[in-house]
């Protein structure tokens, strides 16, 4: 009994027989006409008794028990990986890339189709894997448009193939759970504000030679073109930047009121608010401006550089509204700061290092965002 229980025949049928978790077969359009012309072939060998017949439907049969076997074979030992890019941002066309690796040690997976499952059944474009041999990966992409900012929580794929012969459909779901960060907006159209030396004077001074140089350092993002040491660069073999002795122009601090007025705002105004503080902070540290962020509830000190625009940037994806209890359980801020829901200060930089603010915040320095697309209008 033991030896049968473990023979070839007894495994092949009880792994035919076990159930897979959220297993779906249906018929194609092709398999329903197929169905059809088997139900009347076998009317017909019924009434008329014809053996010819009779083979006909036994064969037709076995073709739909292969389709269901065999498709079955090519979606066991599938292990899929999706790898979203490093930044998400709302409104804008993002490529992630899938794979998918067959790791059956001896049968091939063919014609398998994948298809990115969000909740309440919604799904994206298919990607077509048409062949993985055993051990094999393949890569593939689609591309998505996320609505709004905030975390992103992927379900998993609907994996499905129609192997051998077209006639049946056989899918189940794969749970890949994910996590990813959506920020805001970065390319609206943006008022910069008015700094101590103006955007064209600054430009005048790139290209009359700028400041002193200071000394060199290496290339980051939002450095401009024009201050690379080529000559430097070359003979190091890595991107270095001419630095110098004074800053490129002035920082400002970009103020945002998340707690809900009475009446309440509607929340297209705070997402509008927060679109538009996103595209300012990245405009503003590109041109070498320190930029700063200050809620109600978080504050991120004055800075530059990559580093600092990614947790610019997050800080202001992972914002919320506050309802007027939870904001009065806060630190106690200066009404001045947020006298307005959205306001951009000029800072000055003290002999210790640090920023203060230039001038106490005014009407001068508030811009509101006018409609949802993220347009802003400045009160003078």
């Amino acid at each position: 009994m033991r030896k049968d229980a473990r023979s070839p025949a007894w495994r092949g049928l009880r792994w035919l027989l076990s159930a897979r978790p959220r297993a779906r077969v249906g018929f194609t359009r092709e398999g329903r006409h197929f169905l059809l012309l088997m139900g009347g072939l076998s009317l017909g060998a019924l009434n008329t008794g014809n053996n010819l017949l009779y083979l006909l439907v036994a064969a037709m049969l076995a073709l739909l028990v292969a389709s269901f076997v065999l498709a079955r074979v090519s979606l066991d030992g599938l292990r899929l990986e999706r790898r979203p890019p490093g930044r998400l941002f709302a409104g804008e066309e993002s490529t992630i890339a899938v794979y998918l690796t067959n790791t059956k040690r001896t049968l091939p997976s063919v014609s398998v189709v994948v298809r990115e499952d969000f909740e309440r059944g919604r799904t994206l474009d298919p990607l077509s894997f048409s062949y993985l041999a055993a051990g094999e990966g393949q890569s593939q992409a689609y591309r998505c448009v996320f609505p709004r900012r905030g975390r992103c929580r992927f379900r998993g794929f609907r994996v499905e193939t129609t192997f051998p012969f077209g006639l049946l459909v056989r899918g189940r779901f794969v749970a890949v759970p994910d996590l990813a960060l959506v920020f805001p907006r970065v390319s609206l159209p943006v008022h910069l504000p008015p700094a101590r030396e103006s955007f064209g004077e600054m430009a005048q001074r790139h290209q009359q030679g700028g400041y002193e140089i200071r000394g060199l350092r290496p290339f980051r993002l939002g450095d401009d073109r024009r201050q690379i040491a080529w000559k430097a660069s070359a003979k190091r073999r890595e991107l270095l930047v001419r630095e110098e002795a004074q800053g490129l122009g002035t920082a400002f601090e970009l103020v945002v009121d998340n707690v809900q007025q009475v009446p309440p705002r509607p929340a297209e105004l705070f997402e509008s608010t927060l679109d538009h503080a996103a595209s300012l902070s990245v405009r503003l540290l590109a041109l070498g401006h320190p930029v700063a962020l200050r809620l109600r509830d978080v504050q991120v000190s004055c800075g530059s550089g990559p580093l600092h625009t990614a947790r610019l940037l997050r800080t202001l994806a992972l914002a919320r509204l506050l309802t007027p209890q939870e904001a009065r359980r806060l630190p106690s801020a200066s009404p001045q700061a947020f006298a307005s829901p959205y306001v951009v200060a000029p800072l000055v930089r003290s002999a210790s290092g640090h920023y203060r603010p230039a001038r106490r915040h005014g009407p001068a320095d508030t811009l509101v965002p006018t409609s949802s697309d993220g347009s802003t209008e400045g009160r003078a």
